[in-house]
């Protein structure tokens, strides 16, 4: 609950022990509790004689006489603890408290969750200027990265326990902060919340997202779309565990079982196939160019050849040059025409010439001598095609 703070609220009290405290009135010049709060009000307060003092904040109760809770100490002439009055009169303020306040550097500036970090790759332990009593939803840490991140990271606020440091909701990886590097984040109730984006930045970046790069290993949060299969632990998939559950959703969302196949089918669900144990398995982008997806291309579908078969290349006219000689039978007709060939058969034809004219059926020789123009090549199989390109790797964001 929020802390209400007003100005000018100075009462005196005369109870005894350690519980709630009677207000017993203004002093003069100031104002009472009941007149700058409301009923329930969550107040910083601080309680002193000539001897004793605890500082602290309460609770408002007000009624005949108005009284205020002492909820929690945070210092106090007894070791922190509540202070047992004995008799006599006390004054009781709404007062600032150092622990309340916005710590500035020696530059004037508020740093808002200010702390200093110690630890390891995976474990960042941290002391907090003001040290907080517990993990509330919406409280903020600001640290110098203590060691070069390696894994997935615990964070230890003042001995409350480890939460988990995450970047949208995915653990960390190793090189996502380097030592020193600043780290600001926010708890959501469940873990804390990168506020600044990691050394490798992925603002704007979503699961699934892809990039073309010269890398030759996938950078942090990153995989090479390389063919691999993606599963839950002990799935016997290449790439296991939580890390990859979102990719695995997103391909099993958003690419049909013909590319993008899962081991023995699809289930009602990508994490119904995950929880089952069920590897699916991405496509594989080495040694291929992107085409837009279509009515020819599907989404996450591998075509094509590097080479045009032989029965698929075009027609093509050859020109000859030379003489012809050979043997073979031609059939002619008995008749009335020159060399005992129909006019209308072979007339004029000068391969008809020398026929014997006593036959219908004659045989010549022929010979081919010279040389075919145009372009000639081995085919064998087919004939490479490869357009001019340049070698690069595609990774996929996690």
């Amino acid at each position: 609950m929020t802390l209400n703070v007003a100005d000018r609220v100075f009462e005196t009290t005369t109870t005894q022990g350690t519980g709630t405290v009677n207000l017993s009135g203004p002093v003069q010049g100031f104002r009472s509790f009941a007149s700058a709060f409301e009923d329930s009000d969550k107040i910083p307060y601080i309680i002193s004689d000539d001897t004793d003092w605890e500082v602290g904040v309460g609770t408002l109760s007000e009624g005949s006489p108005d009284q205020l809770s002492r909820d929690t100490v945070y210092s106090s002439s007894n070791a922190g603890l509540l202070v047992n009055w004995g008799s006599g009169t006390r004054n009781v303020r709404c007062g600032p408290v150092a622990d309340l306040i916005y710590h500035r550097t020696e530059n004037k500036n508020v740093i808002i969750g200010k702390g200093s970090a110690t630890g390891s790759g995976t474990l960042h332990t941290i002391s907090m200027d003001v040290a907080p009593l517990a993990y509330e939803v919406g409280m903020e840490i600001v640290y110098a990265c203590p060691s070069d991140v390696t894994g997935a990271v615990n964070v230890n606020v003042d001995t409350l326990g480890n939460q988990a440091l995450k970047r949208n909701g995915q653990d960390l990886q190793a090189g996502d902060f380097l030592e020193d590097d600043l780290i600001k984040a926010y708890y959501n109730g469940t873990h804390f919340e990168l506020l600044l984006p990691t050394r490798y930045s992925d603002v704007g970046v979503a699961t699934g997202d892809g990039e073309w790069t010269h890398r030759s290993s996938a950078k942090s949060g990153w995989i090479f779309e390389q063919g691999q299969s993606l599963g839950d632990t002990s799935s016997g998939a290449d790439l296991e565990g939580t890390a990859y559950q979102a990719l695995y959703a997103f391909y099993w969302n958003n690419i049909s079982n013909d590319h993008a196949p899962v081991s023995s089918g699809r289930g009602a669900s990508a994490s119904a196939d995950w929880t089952a144990g069920k590897v699916l398995t991405i496509p594989d982008a080495r040694d291929r160019a992107p085409f837009g997806a279509g009515s020819t291309w599907a989404l996450g579908q591998t075509q094509g050849s590097d080479s045009i078969a032989r029965e698929n290349l075009p027609d093509e006219t050859l020109s000859f040059t030379g003489t012809f000689s050979g043997s073979g039978t031609i059939l002619t007709k008995s008749g009335t025409g020159s060399n005992g060939v129909e006019n209308d058969d072979l007339a004029d034809s000068r391969i008809s010439r020398g026929l014997n004219t006593a036959s219908t059926n004659n045989t010549v020789s022929l010979s081919v001598s010279g040389s075919v123009g145009g372009d000639t090549e081995s085919l064998g199989d087919g004939v490479a095609f490869l357009p001019k390109g340049i070698g690069m790797n595609y990774m996929v964001k996690l």
